[in-house]
């Protein structure tokens, strides 16, 4: 019979949601957190300005916490404080709104004073595809095809009001991070849980 293997935690990593105001930060980061929509005409808003989620990648178990910056877009000053350790960043903008998009470069701009993103660890996301088409002002083929943003490989369509992609874009995002910061993984801790058979938690999925 196996032996149940309790894995570490081996480290803790940082993401945040940038972009302006009602382009569905929020939303997105409760779906992905609780797997639902929330109607934003009820003016729910998350119980923290942070989720935390513990995600099993490659038989090693990370923490991962999620920023969200709705209601700081206007005070940047205050938004920039949430810019320490950062290890991941996600764009985000709405189909329906051109100026979320245009805005895009300032938002970049103002990470690049502070950070060192890497193109794998930032993702930009045209968000509300659920749309209809005759809304969609900025389309997601336009930022694909955005010289702008050419250097970041990974952008998606995504809707938190379905939930498309929105596993996907934190997934990628997670792996990406973990490739790029994991490497301090405890070994001894790592052979001990290849010699063992371990069912992931259900908050792993």
């Amino acid at each position: 019979m196996a032996t149940e293997v309790e894995f570490p935690r081996y480290r803790s990593f940082k993401i945040i949601l940038i972009g302006n105001a009602g382009v569905g930060k929020t939303s997105l980061i409760q779906r992905y957190s609780e797997g639902y929509f929330h109607d934003s005409s009820l003016h729910k808003v998350l119980k923290h300005d942070f989720v935390e989620k513990d995600v099993l990648i490659d038989r090693s178990l990370y923490r991962f916490v999620v920023w969200d910056t709705a209601g700081q877009e206007k005070y940047k000053s205050v938004t920039r404080s949430l810019y320490h350790n950062v290890d991941g960043v996600i764009f985000v903008y709405d189909v329906t709104n051109t100026s979320s998009y245009v805005d895009l470069k300032s938002w970049l701009g103002e990470i690049r004073d502070y950070l060192e993103p890497l193109p794998n660890t930032c993702i930009f996301l045209a968000n509300k595809c659920d749309r209809d088409v005759s809304e969609q002002l900025v389309t997601f083929s336009q930022l694909k095809n955005d010289p702008d943003f050419s250097e970041f490989m990974y952008k998606y369509e995504t809707s938190a009001l379905t939930g498309d992609n929105v596993g996907v874009v934190f997934d990628t995002l997670q792996r990406e991070i973990v490739k790029k910061r994991g490497g301090d993984i405890d070994r001894k801790y790592q052979e001990i849980a290849n010699k063992h058979e371990y069912t992931p938690p259900s908050c792993a999925c």
